[in-house]
């Protein structure tokens, strides 16, 4: 198996969710209004660590395995739409330009949302399958124009960052996020655990933010 370490047992799920949510929150309590949005971004981004625990807990395949995995596709597709709030919160020096397209770029967005969730639901179980190089499989990434929606997905995320965080933030969130997902991608292309690592992985950045 080709392995990196993560995201393969409840007791992983558990102490990646605690460090992405405590070093979040310490971001949270940063005057800088650039780190108070990242916060916010990868404190739901830490939240689907706590969506895996739950599920490598269970174990099986059952209704509570499929409503927690609704509930995780529920908080992996609103990523996005925490990350505008949260700028459009923090951010007091928009200019209208910067206002007016990132309205334009969440409005992009919700209709992709829209066209991706008529086709996404109802979900399956959530399981640890060989396809997935026995990770949890996240049903959810893979319904049909999965590839258009979640380079959607991965663009606006993108985009955002450099839009709504400060200099030298919006660089270093952009390309974390790009480089963790090209690395996911690289290593897990020929299965269904993209999703996933890259979630994990980027459980991390937080901590990268409040070294530098």
């Amino acid at each position: 198996m080709n392995q990196i370490g993560g995201c393969y047992d409840k007791t992983t799920s558990i102490v990646t969710y605690s460090i992405g949510t405590v070093a979040s929150i310490l971001l949270l309590k940063k005057k800088n209004p650039s780190l108070k949005i990242a916060g916010t971004f990868f404190l739901t981004v830490s939240q689907m660590q706590l969506i895996e625990y739950l599920i490598w807990s269970n174990n099986k395949c059952d209704d509570y395995n499929i409503q927690i995995s609704n509930i995780g596709s529920l908080i992996h597709h609103l990523e996005p739409v925490i990350y505008f709030i949260a700028i459009r919160y923090f951010n007091k020096n928009l200019t209208k330009e910067q206002k007016k397209l990132l309205n334009i770029l969440i409005t992009v967005y919700l209709i992709g949302l829209g066209g991706y969730s008529y086709n996404a639901y109802p979900l399956e179980c959530t399981e640890s399958t060989p396809e997935a190089n026995y990770h949890l499989e996240w049903k959810w990434n893979h319904k049909k124009h999965y590839v258009s929606f979640y380079i959607l997905f991965v663009s606006i995320l993108i985009l955002f960052s450099l839009i709504g965080l400060e200099r030298p933030y919006n660089y270093i969130v952009a390309f974390l996020l790009l480089g963790t997902y090209i690395y996911s991608l690289y290593k897990y292309k020929s299965n269904k655990a993209v999703g996933t690592i890259w979630c994990w992985l980027a459980v991390f950045i937080p901590l990268v933010l409040l070294v530098i």
